[in-house]
């Protein structure tokens, strides 16, 4: 093809812009990489491995920057990054052996396959350190390389069937007060009362039905009968409370929506609410609560975690397992976006959530926070409570529960004892005193929680 002076001086024209722009991109990736080059390395015998369609594993050779040959470098069904780990082993072969220099080289051969992944702040990069080779040759056999965790695709369906449950509830709950009347509990009183007559000893005579006017020089037994009564424990007075008004199909109970209304956030709290799994119904009680409440924003911070972000289990660790969803406006738009953007993001996968790392980077952020509600899972068990002893703010939550038992799984127990929270039920709030035994009891209106083996149970 024929090049005319007009069309070269077009060309000439976009080469400043095409090199500036090569350039910007050049440098986002080498202060991307001079910062991991500075990442104080995770130090362990030798990197866990597993068998996953989620995990990709590209080692280089040893104590080189390049690949290993026939490597396939292309990520299956347009997968999300969700992490990516370098790893290498501590052994120098001569002293003059710079690591840091070598992963820095093998950071840039990693952008000349995918540059992109540098610009990505949702991708988590690590620094791995093997020590459990003392020899050359054990060195040698270990993998070196990178290692890359993908985000499993998430249903479409699914996540558009859990924003359809949100958005209904929001258009579909309201305030209204309700009266309850007084409330009586009843115990029942068992006694028994001698009838006038005797019974043989004899066994046979006593299944006949024989029975005698005296007790005789037999001292026969006296035969008795029981009478049951009733009579009132306590009377619990009625009252007026609001309550939410659901007129929809997709919620049987407003647990979590009644809990935030009867019971005011009174100083600087913060809310950190769990949104994995089968979480949309309350996290929409959660939502349509501050937009009917514009005021409850006013002073009170907003967390939502997911677990790490739908990261294989392989690489979560306590207390970095991300995930966690802070919100700097406290608009309704910018909470209902976060919102939606953590459900999509992960949903947790294994069933124990990562609650303690969400409040404790909670707090990090927000230190003039006075107090933490948790809004957690009835059926997820918390897996970082190694990580309790460090939370040092009184942590109240409100258990979601699935099934409408009322009771109170042991890790929240322990963790509203030990930071002296509460429990925060729709009749009220619940303090937990660290001397509780089996068969203690908790009074909260109409309800009483027994205590057993760490759990309150509801009666």
């Amino acid at each position: 093809m024929k090049i005319t002076f007009k069309n070269t001086g077009k060309a000439l024209l976009w080469l400043p812009l095409l090199f500036a722009q090569k350039a910007v991109a050049q440098s986002s990736i080498d202060a991307k990489i001079n910062s991991l080059i500075k990442t104080k390395p995770i130090r362990v015998d030798q990197h866990p491995f597993a068998k996953d369609t989620n995990i990709l594993y590209w080692p280089m050779y040893f104590s080189s920057s390049y690949f290993q040959d026939s490597l396939n470098f292309n990520i299956p069904n347009k997968q999300e990054i969700a992490s990516v780990h370098l790893v290498y082993t501590r052994y120098r072969q001569v002293d003059t052996f710079n690591q840091p220099r070598l992963n820095e080289k093998r950071f840039y051969r990693l952008a000349e396959k995918h540059p992109e992944w540098y610009k990505n702040k949702d991708i988590t990069w690590r620094v791995f350190e093997q020590t459990k080779a003392k020899t050359e040759k054990r060195a040698k056999k270990m993998f070196h390389g990178f290692i890359v965790f993908l985000k499993p695709n998430k249903d479409p369906e699914f996540v558009d069937r859990e924003f359809e449950t949100l958005d209904d509830i929001l258009l579909n709950i309201s305030d209204t007060m309700e009266t309850v009347p007084d409330k009586t509990i009843w115990r029942v009183k068992r006694k028994y009362i001698e009838t006038g007559r005797y019974l043989p000893w004899r066994k046979d005579l006593l299944d006949k039905g024989v029975r005698y006017t005296s007790a005789g020089i037999w001292f026969r037994r006296p035969e008795t009968r029981m009478e049951v009564d009733s009579i009132p424990r306590r009377t619990i007075p009625g009252y007026q409370k609001l309550s939410g008004k659901y007129k929809g199909k997709k919620l049987q109970r407003l647990d979590v929506y009644n809990s935030l209304l009867r019971y005011p956030l009174k100083g600087k709290w913060a809310i950190v609410s769990d949104v994995t799994g089968s979480m949309s119904p309350f996290t929409g009680q959660i939502l349509a609560f501050i937009k009917n409440h514009p005021f409850s924003r006013d002073s009170t911070q907003f967390s939502f975690f997911n677990d790490g972000n739908g990261a294989p289990e392989l690489i979560k660790r306590i207390g970095i397992s991300g995930g966690v969803y802070t919100c700097e406006v406290n608009s309704f738009e910018v909470l209902n976006k976060t919102v939606r953007k953590a459900m999509k993001a992960g949903d947790g996968g294994d069933l124990p959530e990562n609650n303690i790392e969400a409040v404790l980077r909670t707090i990090k952020k927000w230190p003039q926070v006075d107090t933490v509600l948790m809004i957690a899972d009835e059926l997820a068990p918390v897996k970082d409570m190694v990580l309790l002893k460090y939370v040092k703010k009184p942590v109240t939550i409100i258990v979601c529960s699935h099934f409408g038992n009322g009771n109170i799984p042991k890790d929240y127990v322990k963790i509203a004892q030990f930071t002296k929270g509460g429990i925060l039920t729709p009749s009220g709030m619940i303090r937990i005193p660290k001397n509780m035994r089996n068969g203690n009891f908790i009074d909260c209106r109409e309800h009483r929680y027994t205590y057993r083996d760490g759990v309150l149970y509801q009666n």
